[in-house]
């Protein structure tokens, strides 16, 4: 066998085996956590929602636990495609009832500090896609609903505090919510 072509085959596999374990560095440290509900009684629940049409790839949500852009947990991902899937059980946060459950999730989340959320919505239609991260202080105990709109190629992330009259839902604007630096680390 010729050496030359055996060297160029060896580098060849060396070559390969590196960039296989480049690839599986990157695929790791982009990569989310699976969702784990938090321990403990300090929780609230938040419902992530948007609207949905037939130019909806879905939304990712992924949550921060630290405080910064790192550790991301995935939160989950629902419309789009996820709407032919297994629906979840509602979590009870107040008018829930009232909407389509292809459309939302509900999650547990730590209270009593303030996490950062990134929500990231794909546009079909143009293959745009929209990244918003926020960050708010939950009260134990507390109903937040975080809705995604998509407008004239503007989005953005509403967020407020859901609660109960007369076994209605009332809405309204949490105070606490701030629009953080984007962090796209797991989505």
């Amino acid at each position: 066998m010729n050496s030359s072509l055996t060297l160029s085959i060896d580098s060849g596999i060396t070559f390969m085996r590196r960039l296989s374990m480049v690839a599986v560095a990157v695929l790791l440290t982009a990569c989310a956590a699976s969702y784990q509900p938090p321990q403990g009684k300090d929780v609230a629940r938040l419902r992530i929602l948007s609207q949905q049409t037939e130019w909806s790839k879905g939304v990712k949500s992924v949550i921060y636990p630290t405080g910064g852009c790192e550790a991301p947990m995935e939160l989950g991902f629902f419309g789009g495609i996820a709407r032919l899937g297994a629906q979840e059980k509602p979590l009870g946060i107040p008018g829930g009832a009232e909407l389509d459950a292809r459309t939302f999730i509900e999650r547990l989340i730590p209270a009593g500090r303030r996490d950062l959320i990134t929500m990231k919505l794909g546009i079909s239609a143009d293959s745009q896609t929209c990244v918003v991260t926020f960050s708010f202080e939950p009260v134990v105990g507390g109903d937040y609903e975080a809705r995604m709109h998509w407008q004239a190629d503007r989005c953005y992330v509403s967020l407020n505090k859901v609660g109960s009259q007369d076994g209605t839902a009332t809405y309204t604007r949490e105070p606490s919510v701030r629009r953080e630096q984007t962090c796209i680390r797991g989505t």
